[in-house]
């Protein structure tokens, strides 16, 4: 949910598209861990 709010944030600025997509999968890589932590797998 929350890496949504930050997709639709980036849309939202005026980035280059290449920069947007690199950020959204740093971004992905650390709010995948704390998925994982929150469903106890």
């Amino acid at each position: 949910m929350w890496l949504n709010c930050m997709r639709e944030a980036l849309q939202a600025q005026e980035y280059e598209q290449g920069f947007k997509e690199y950020l959204l999968d740093q971004l992905s890589k650390p709010a995948e861990v704390i998925r994982q932590a929150c469903s106890g797998a």
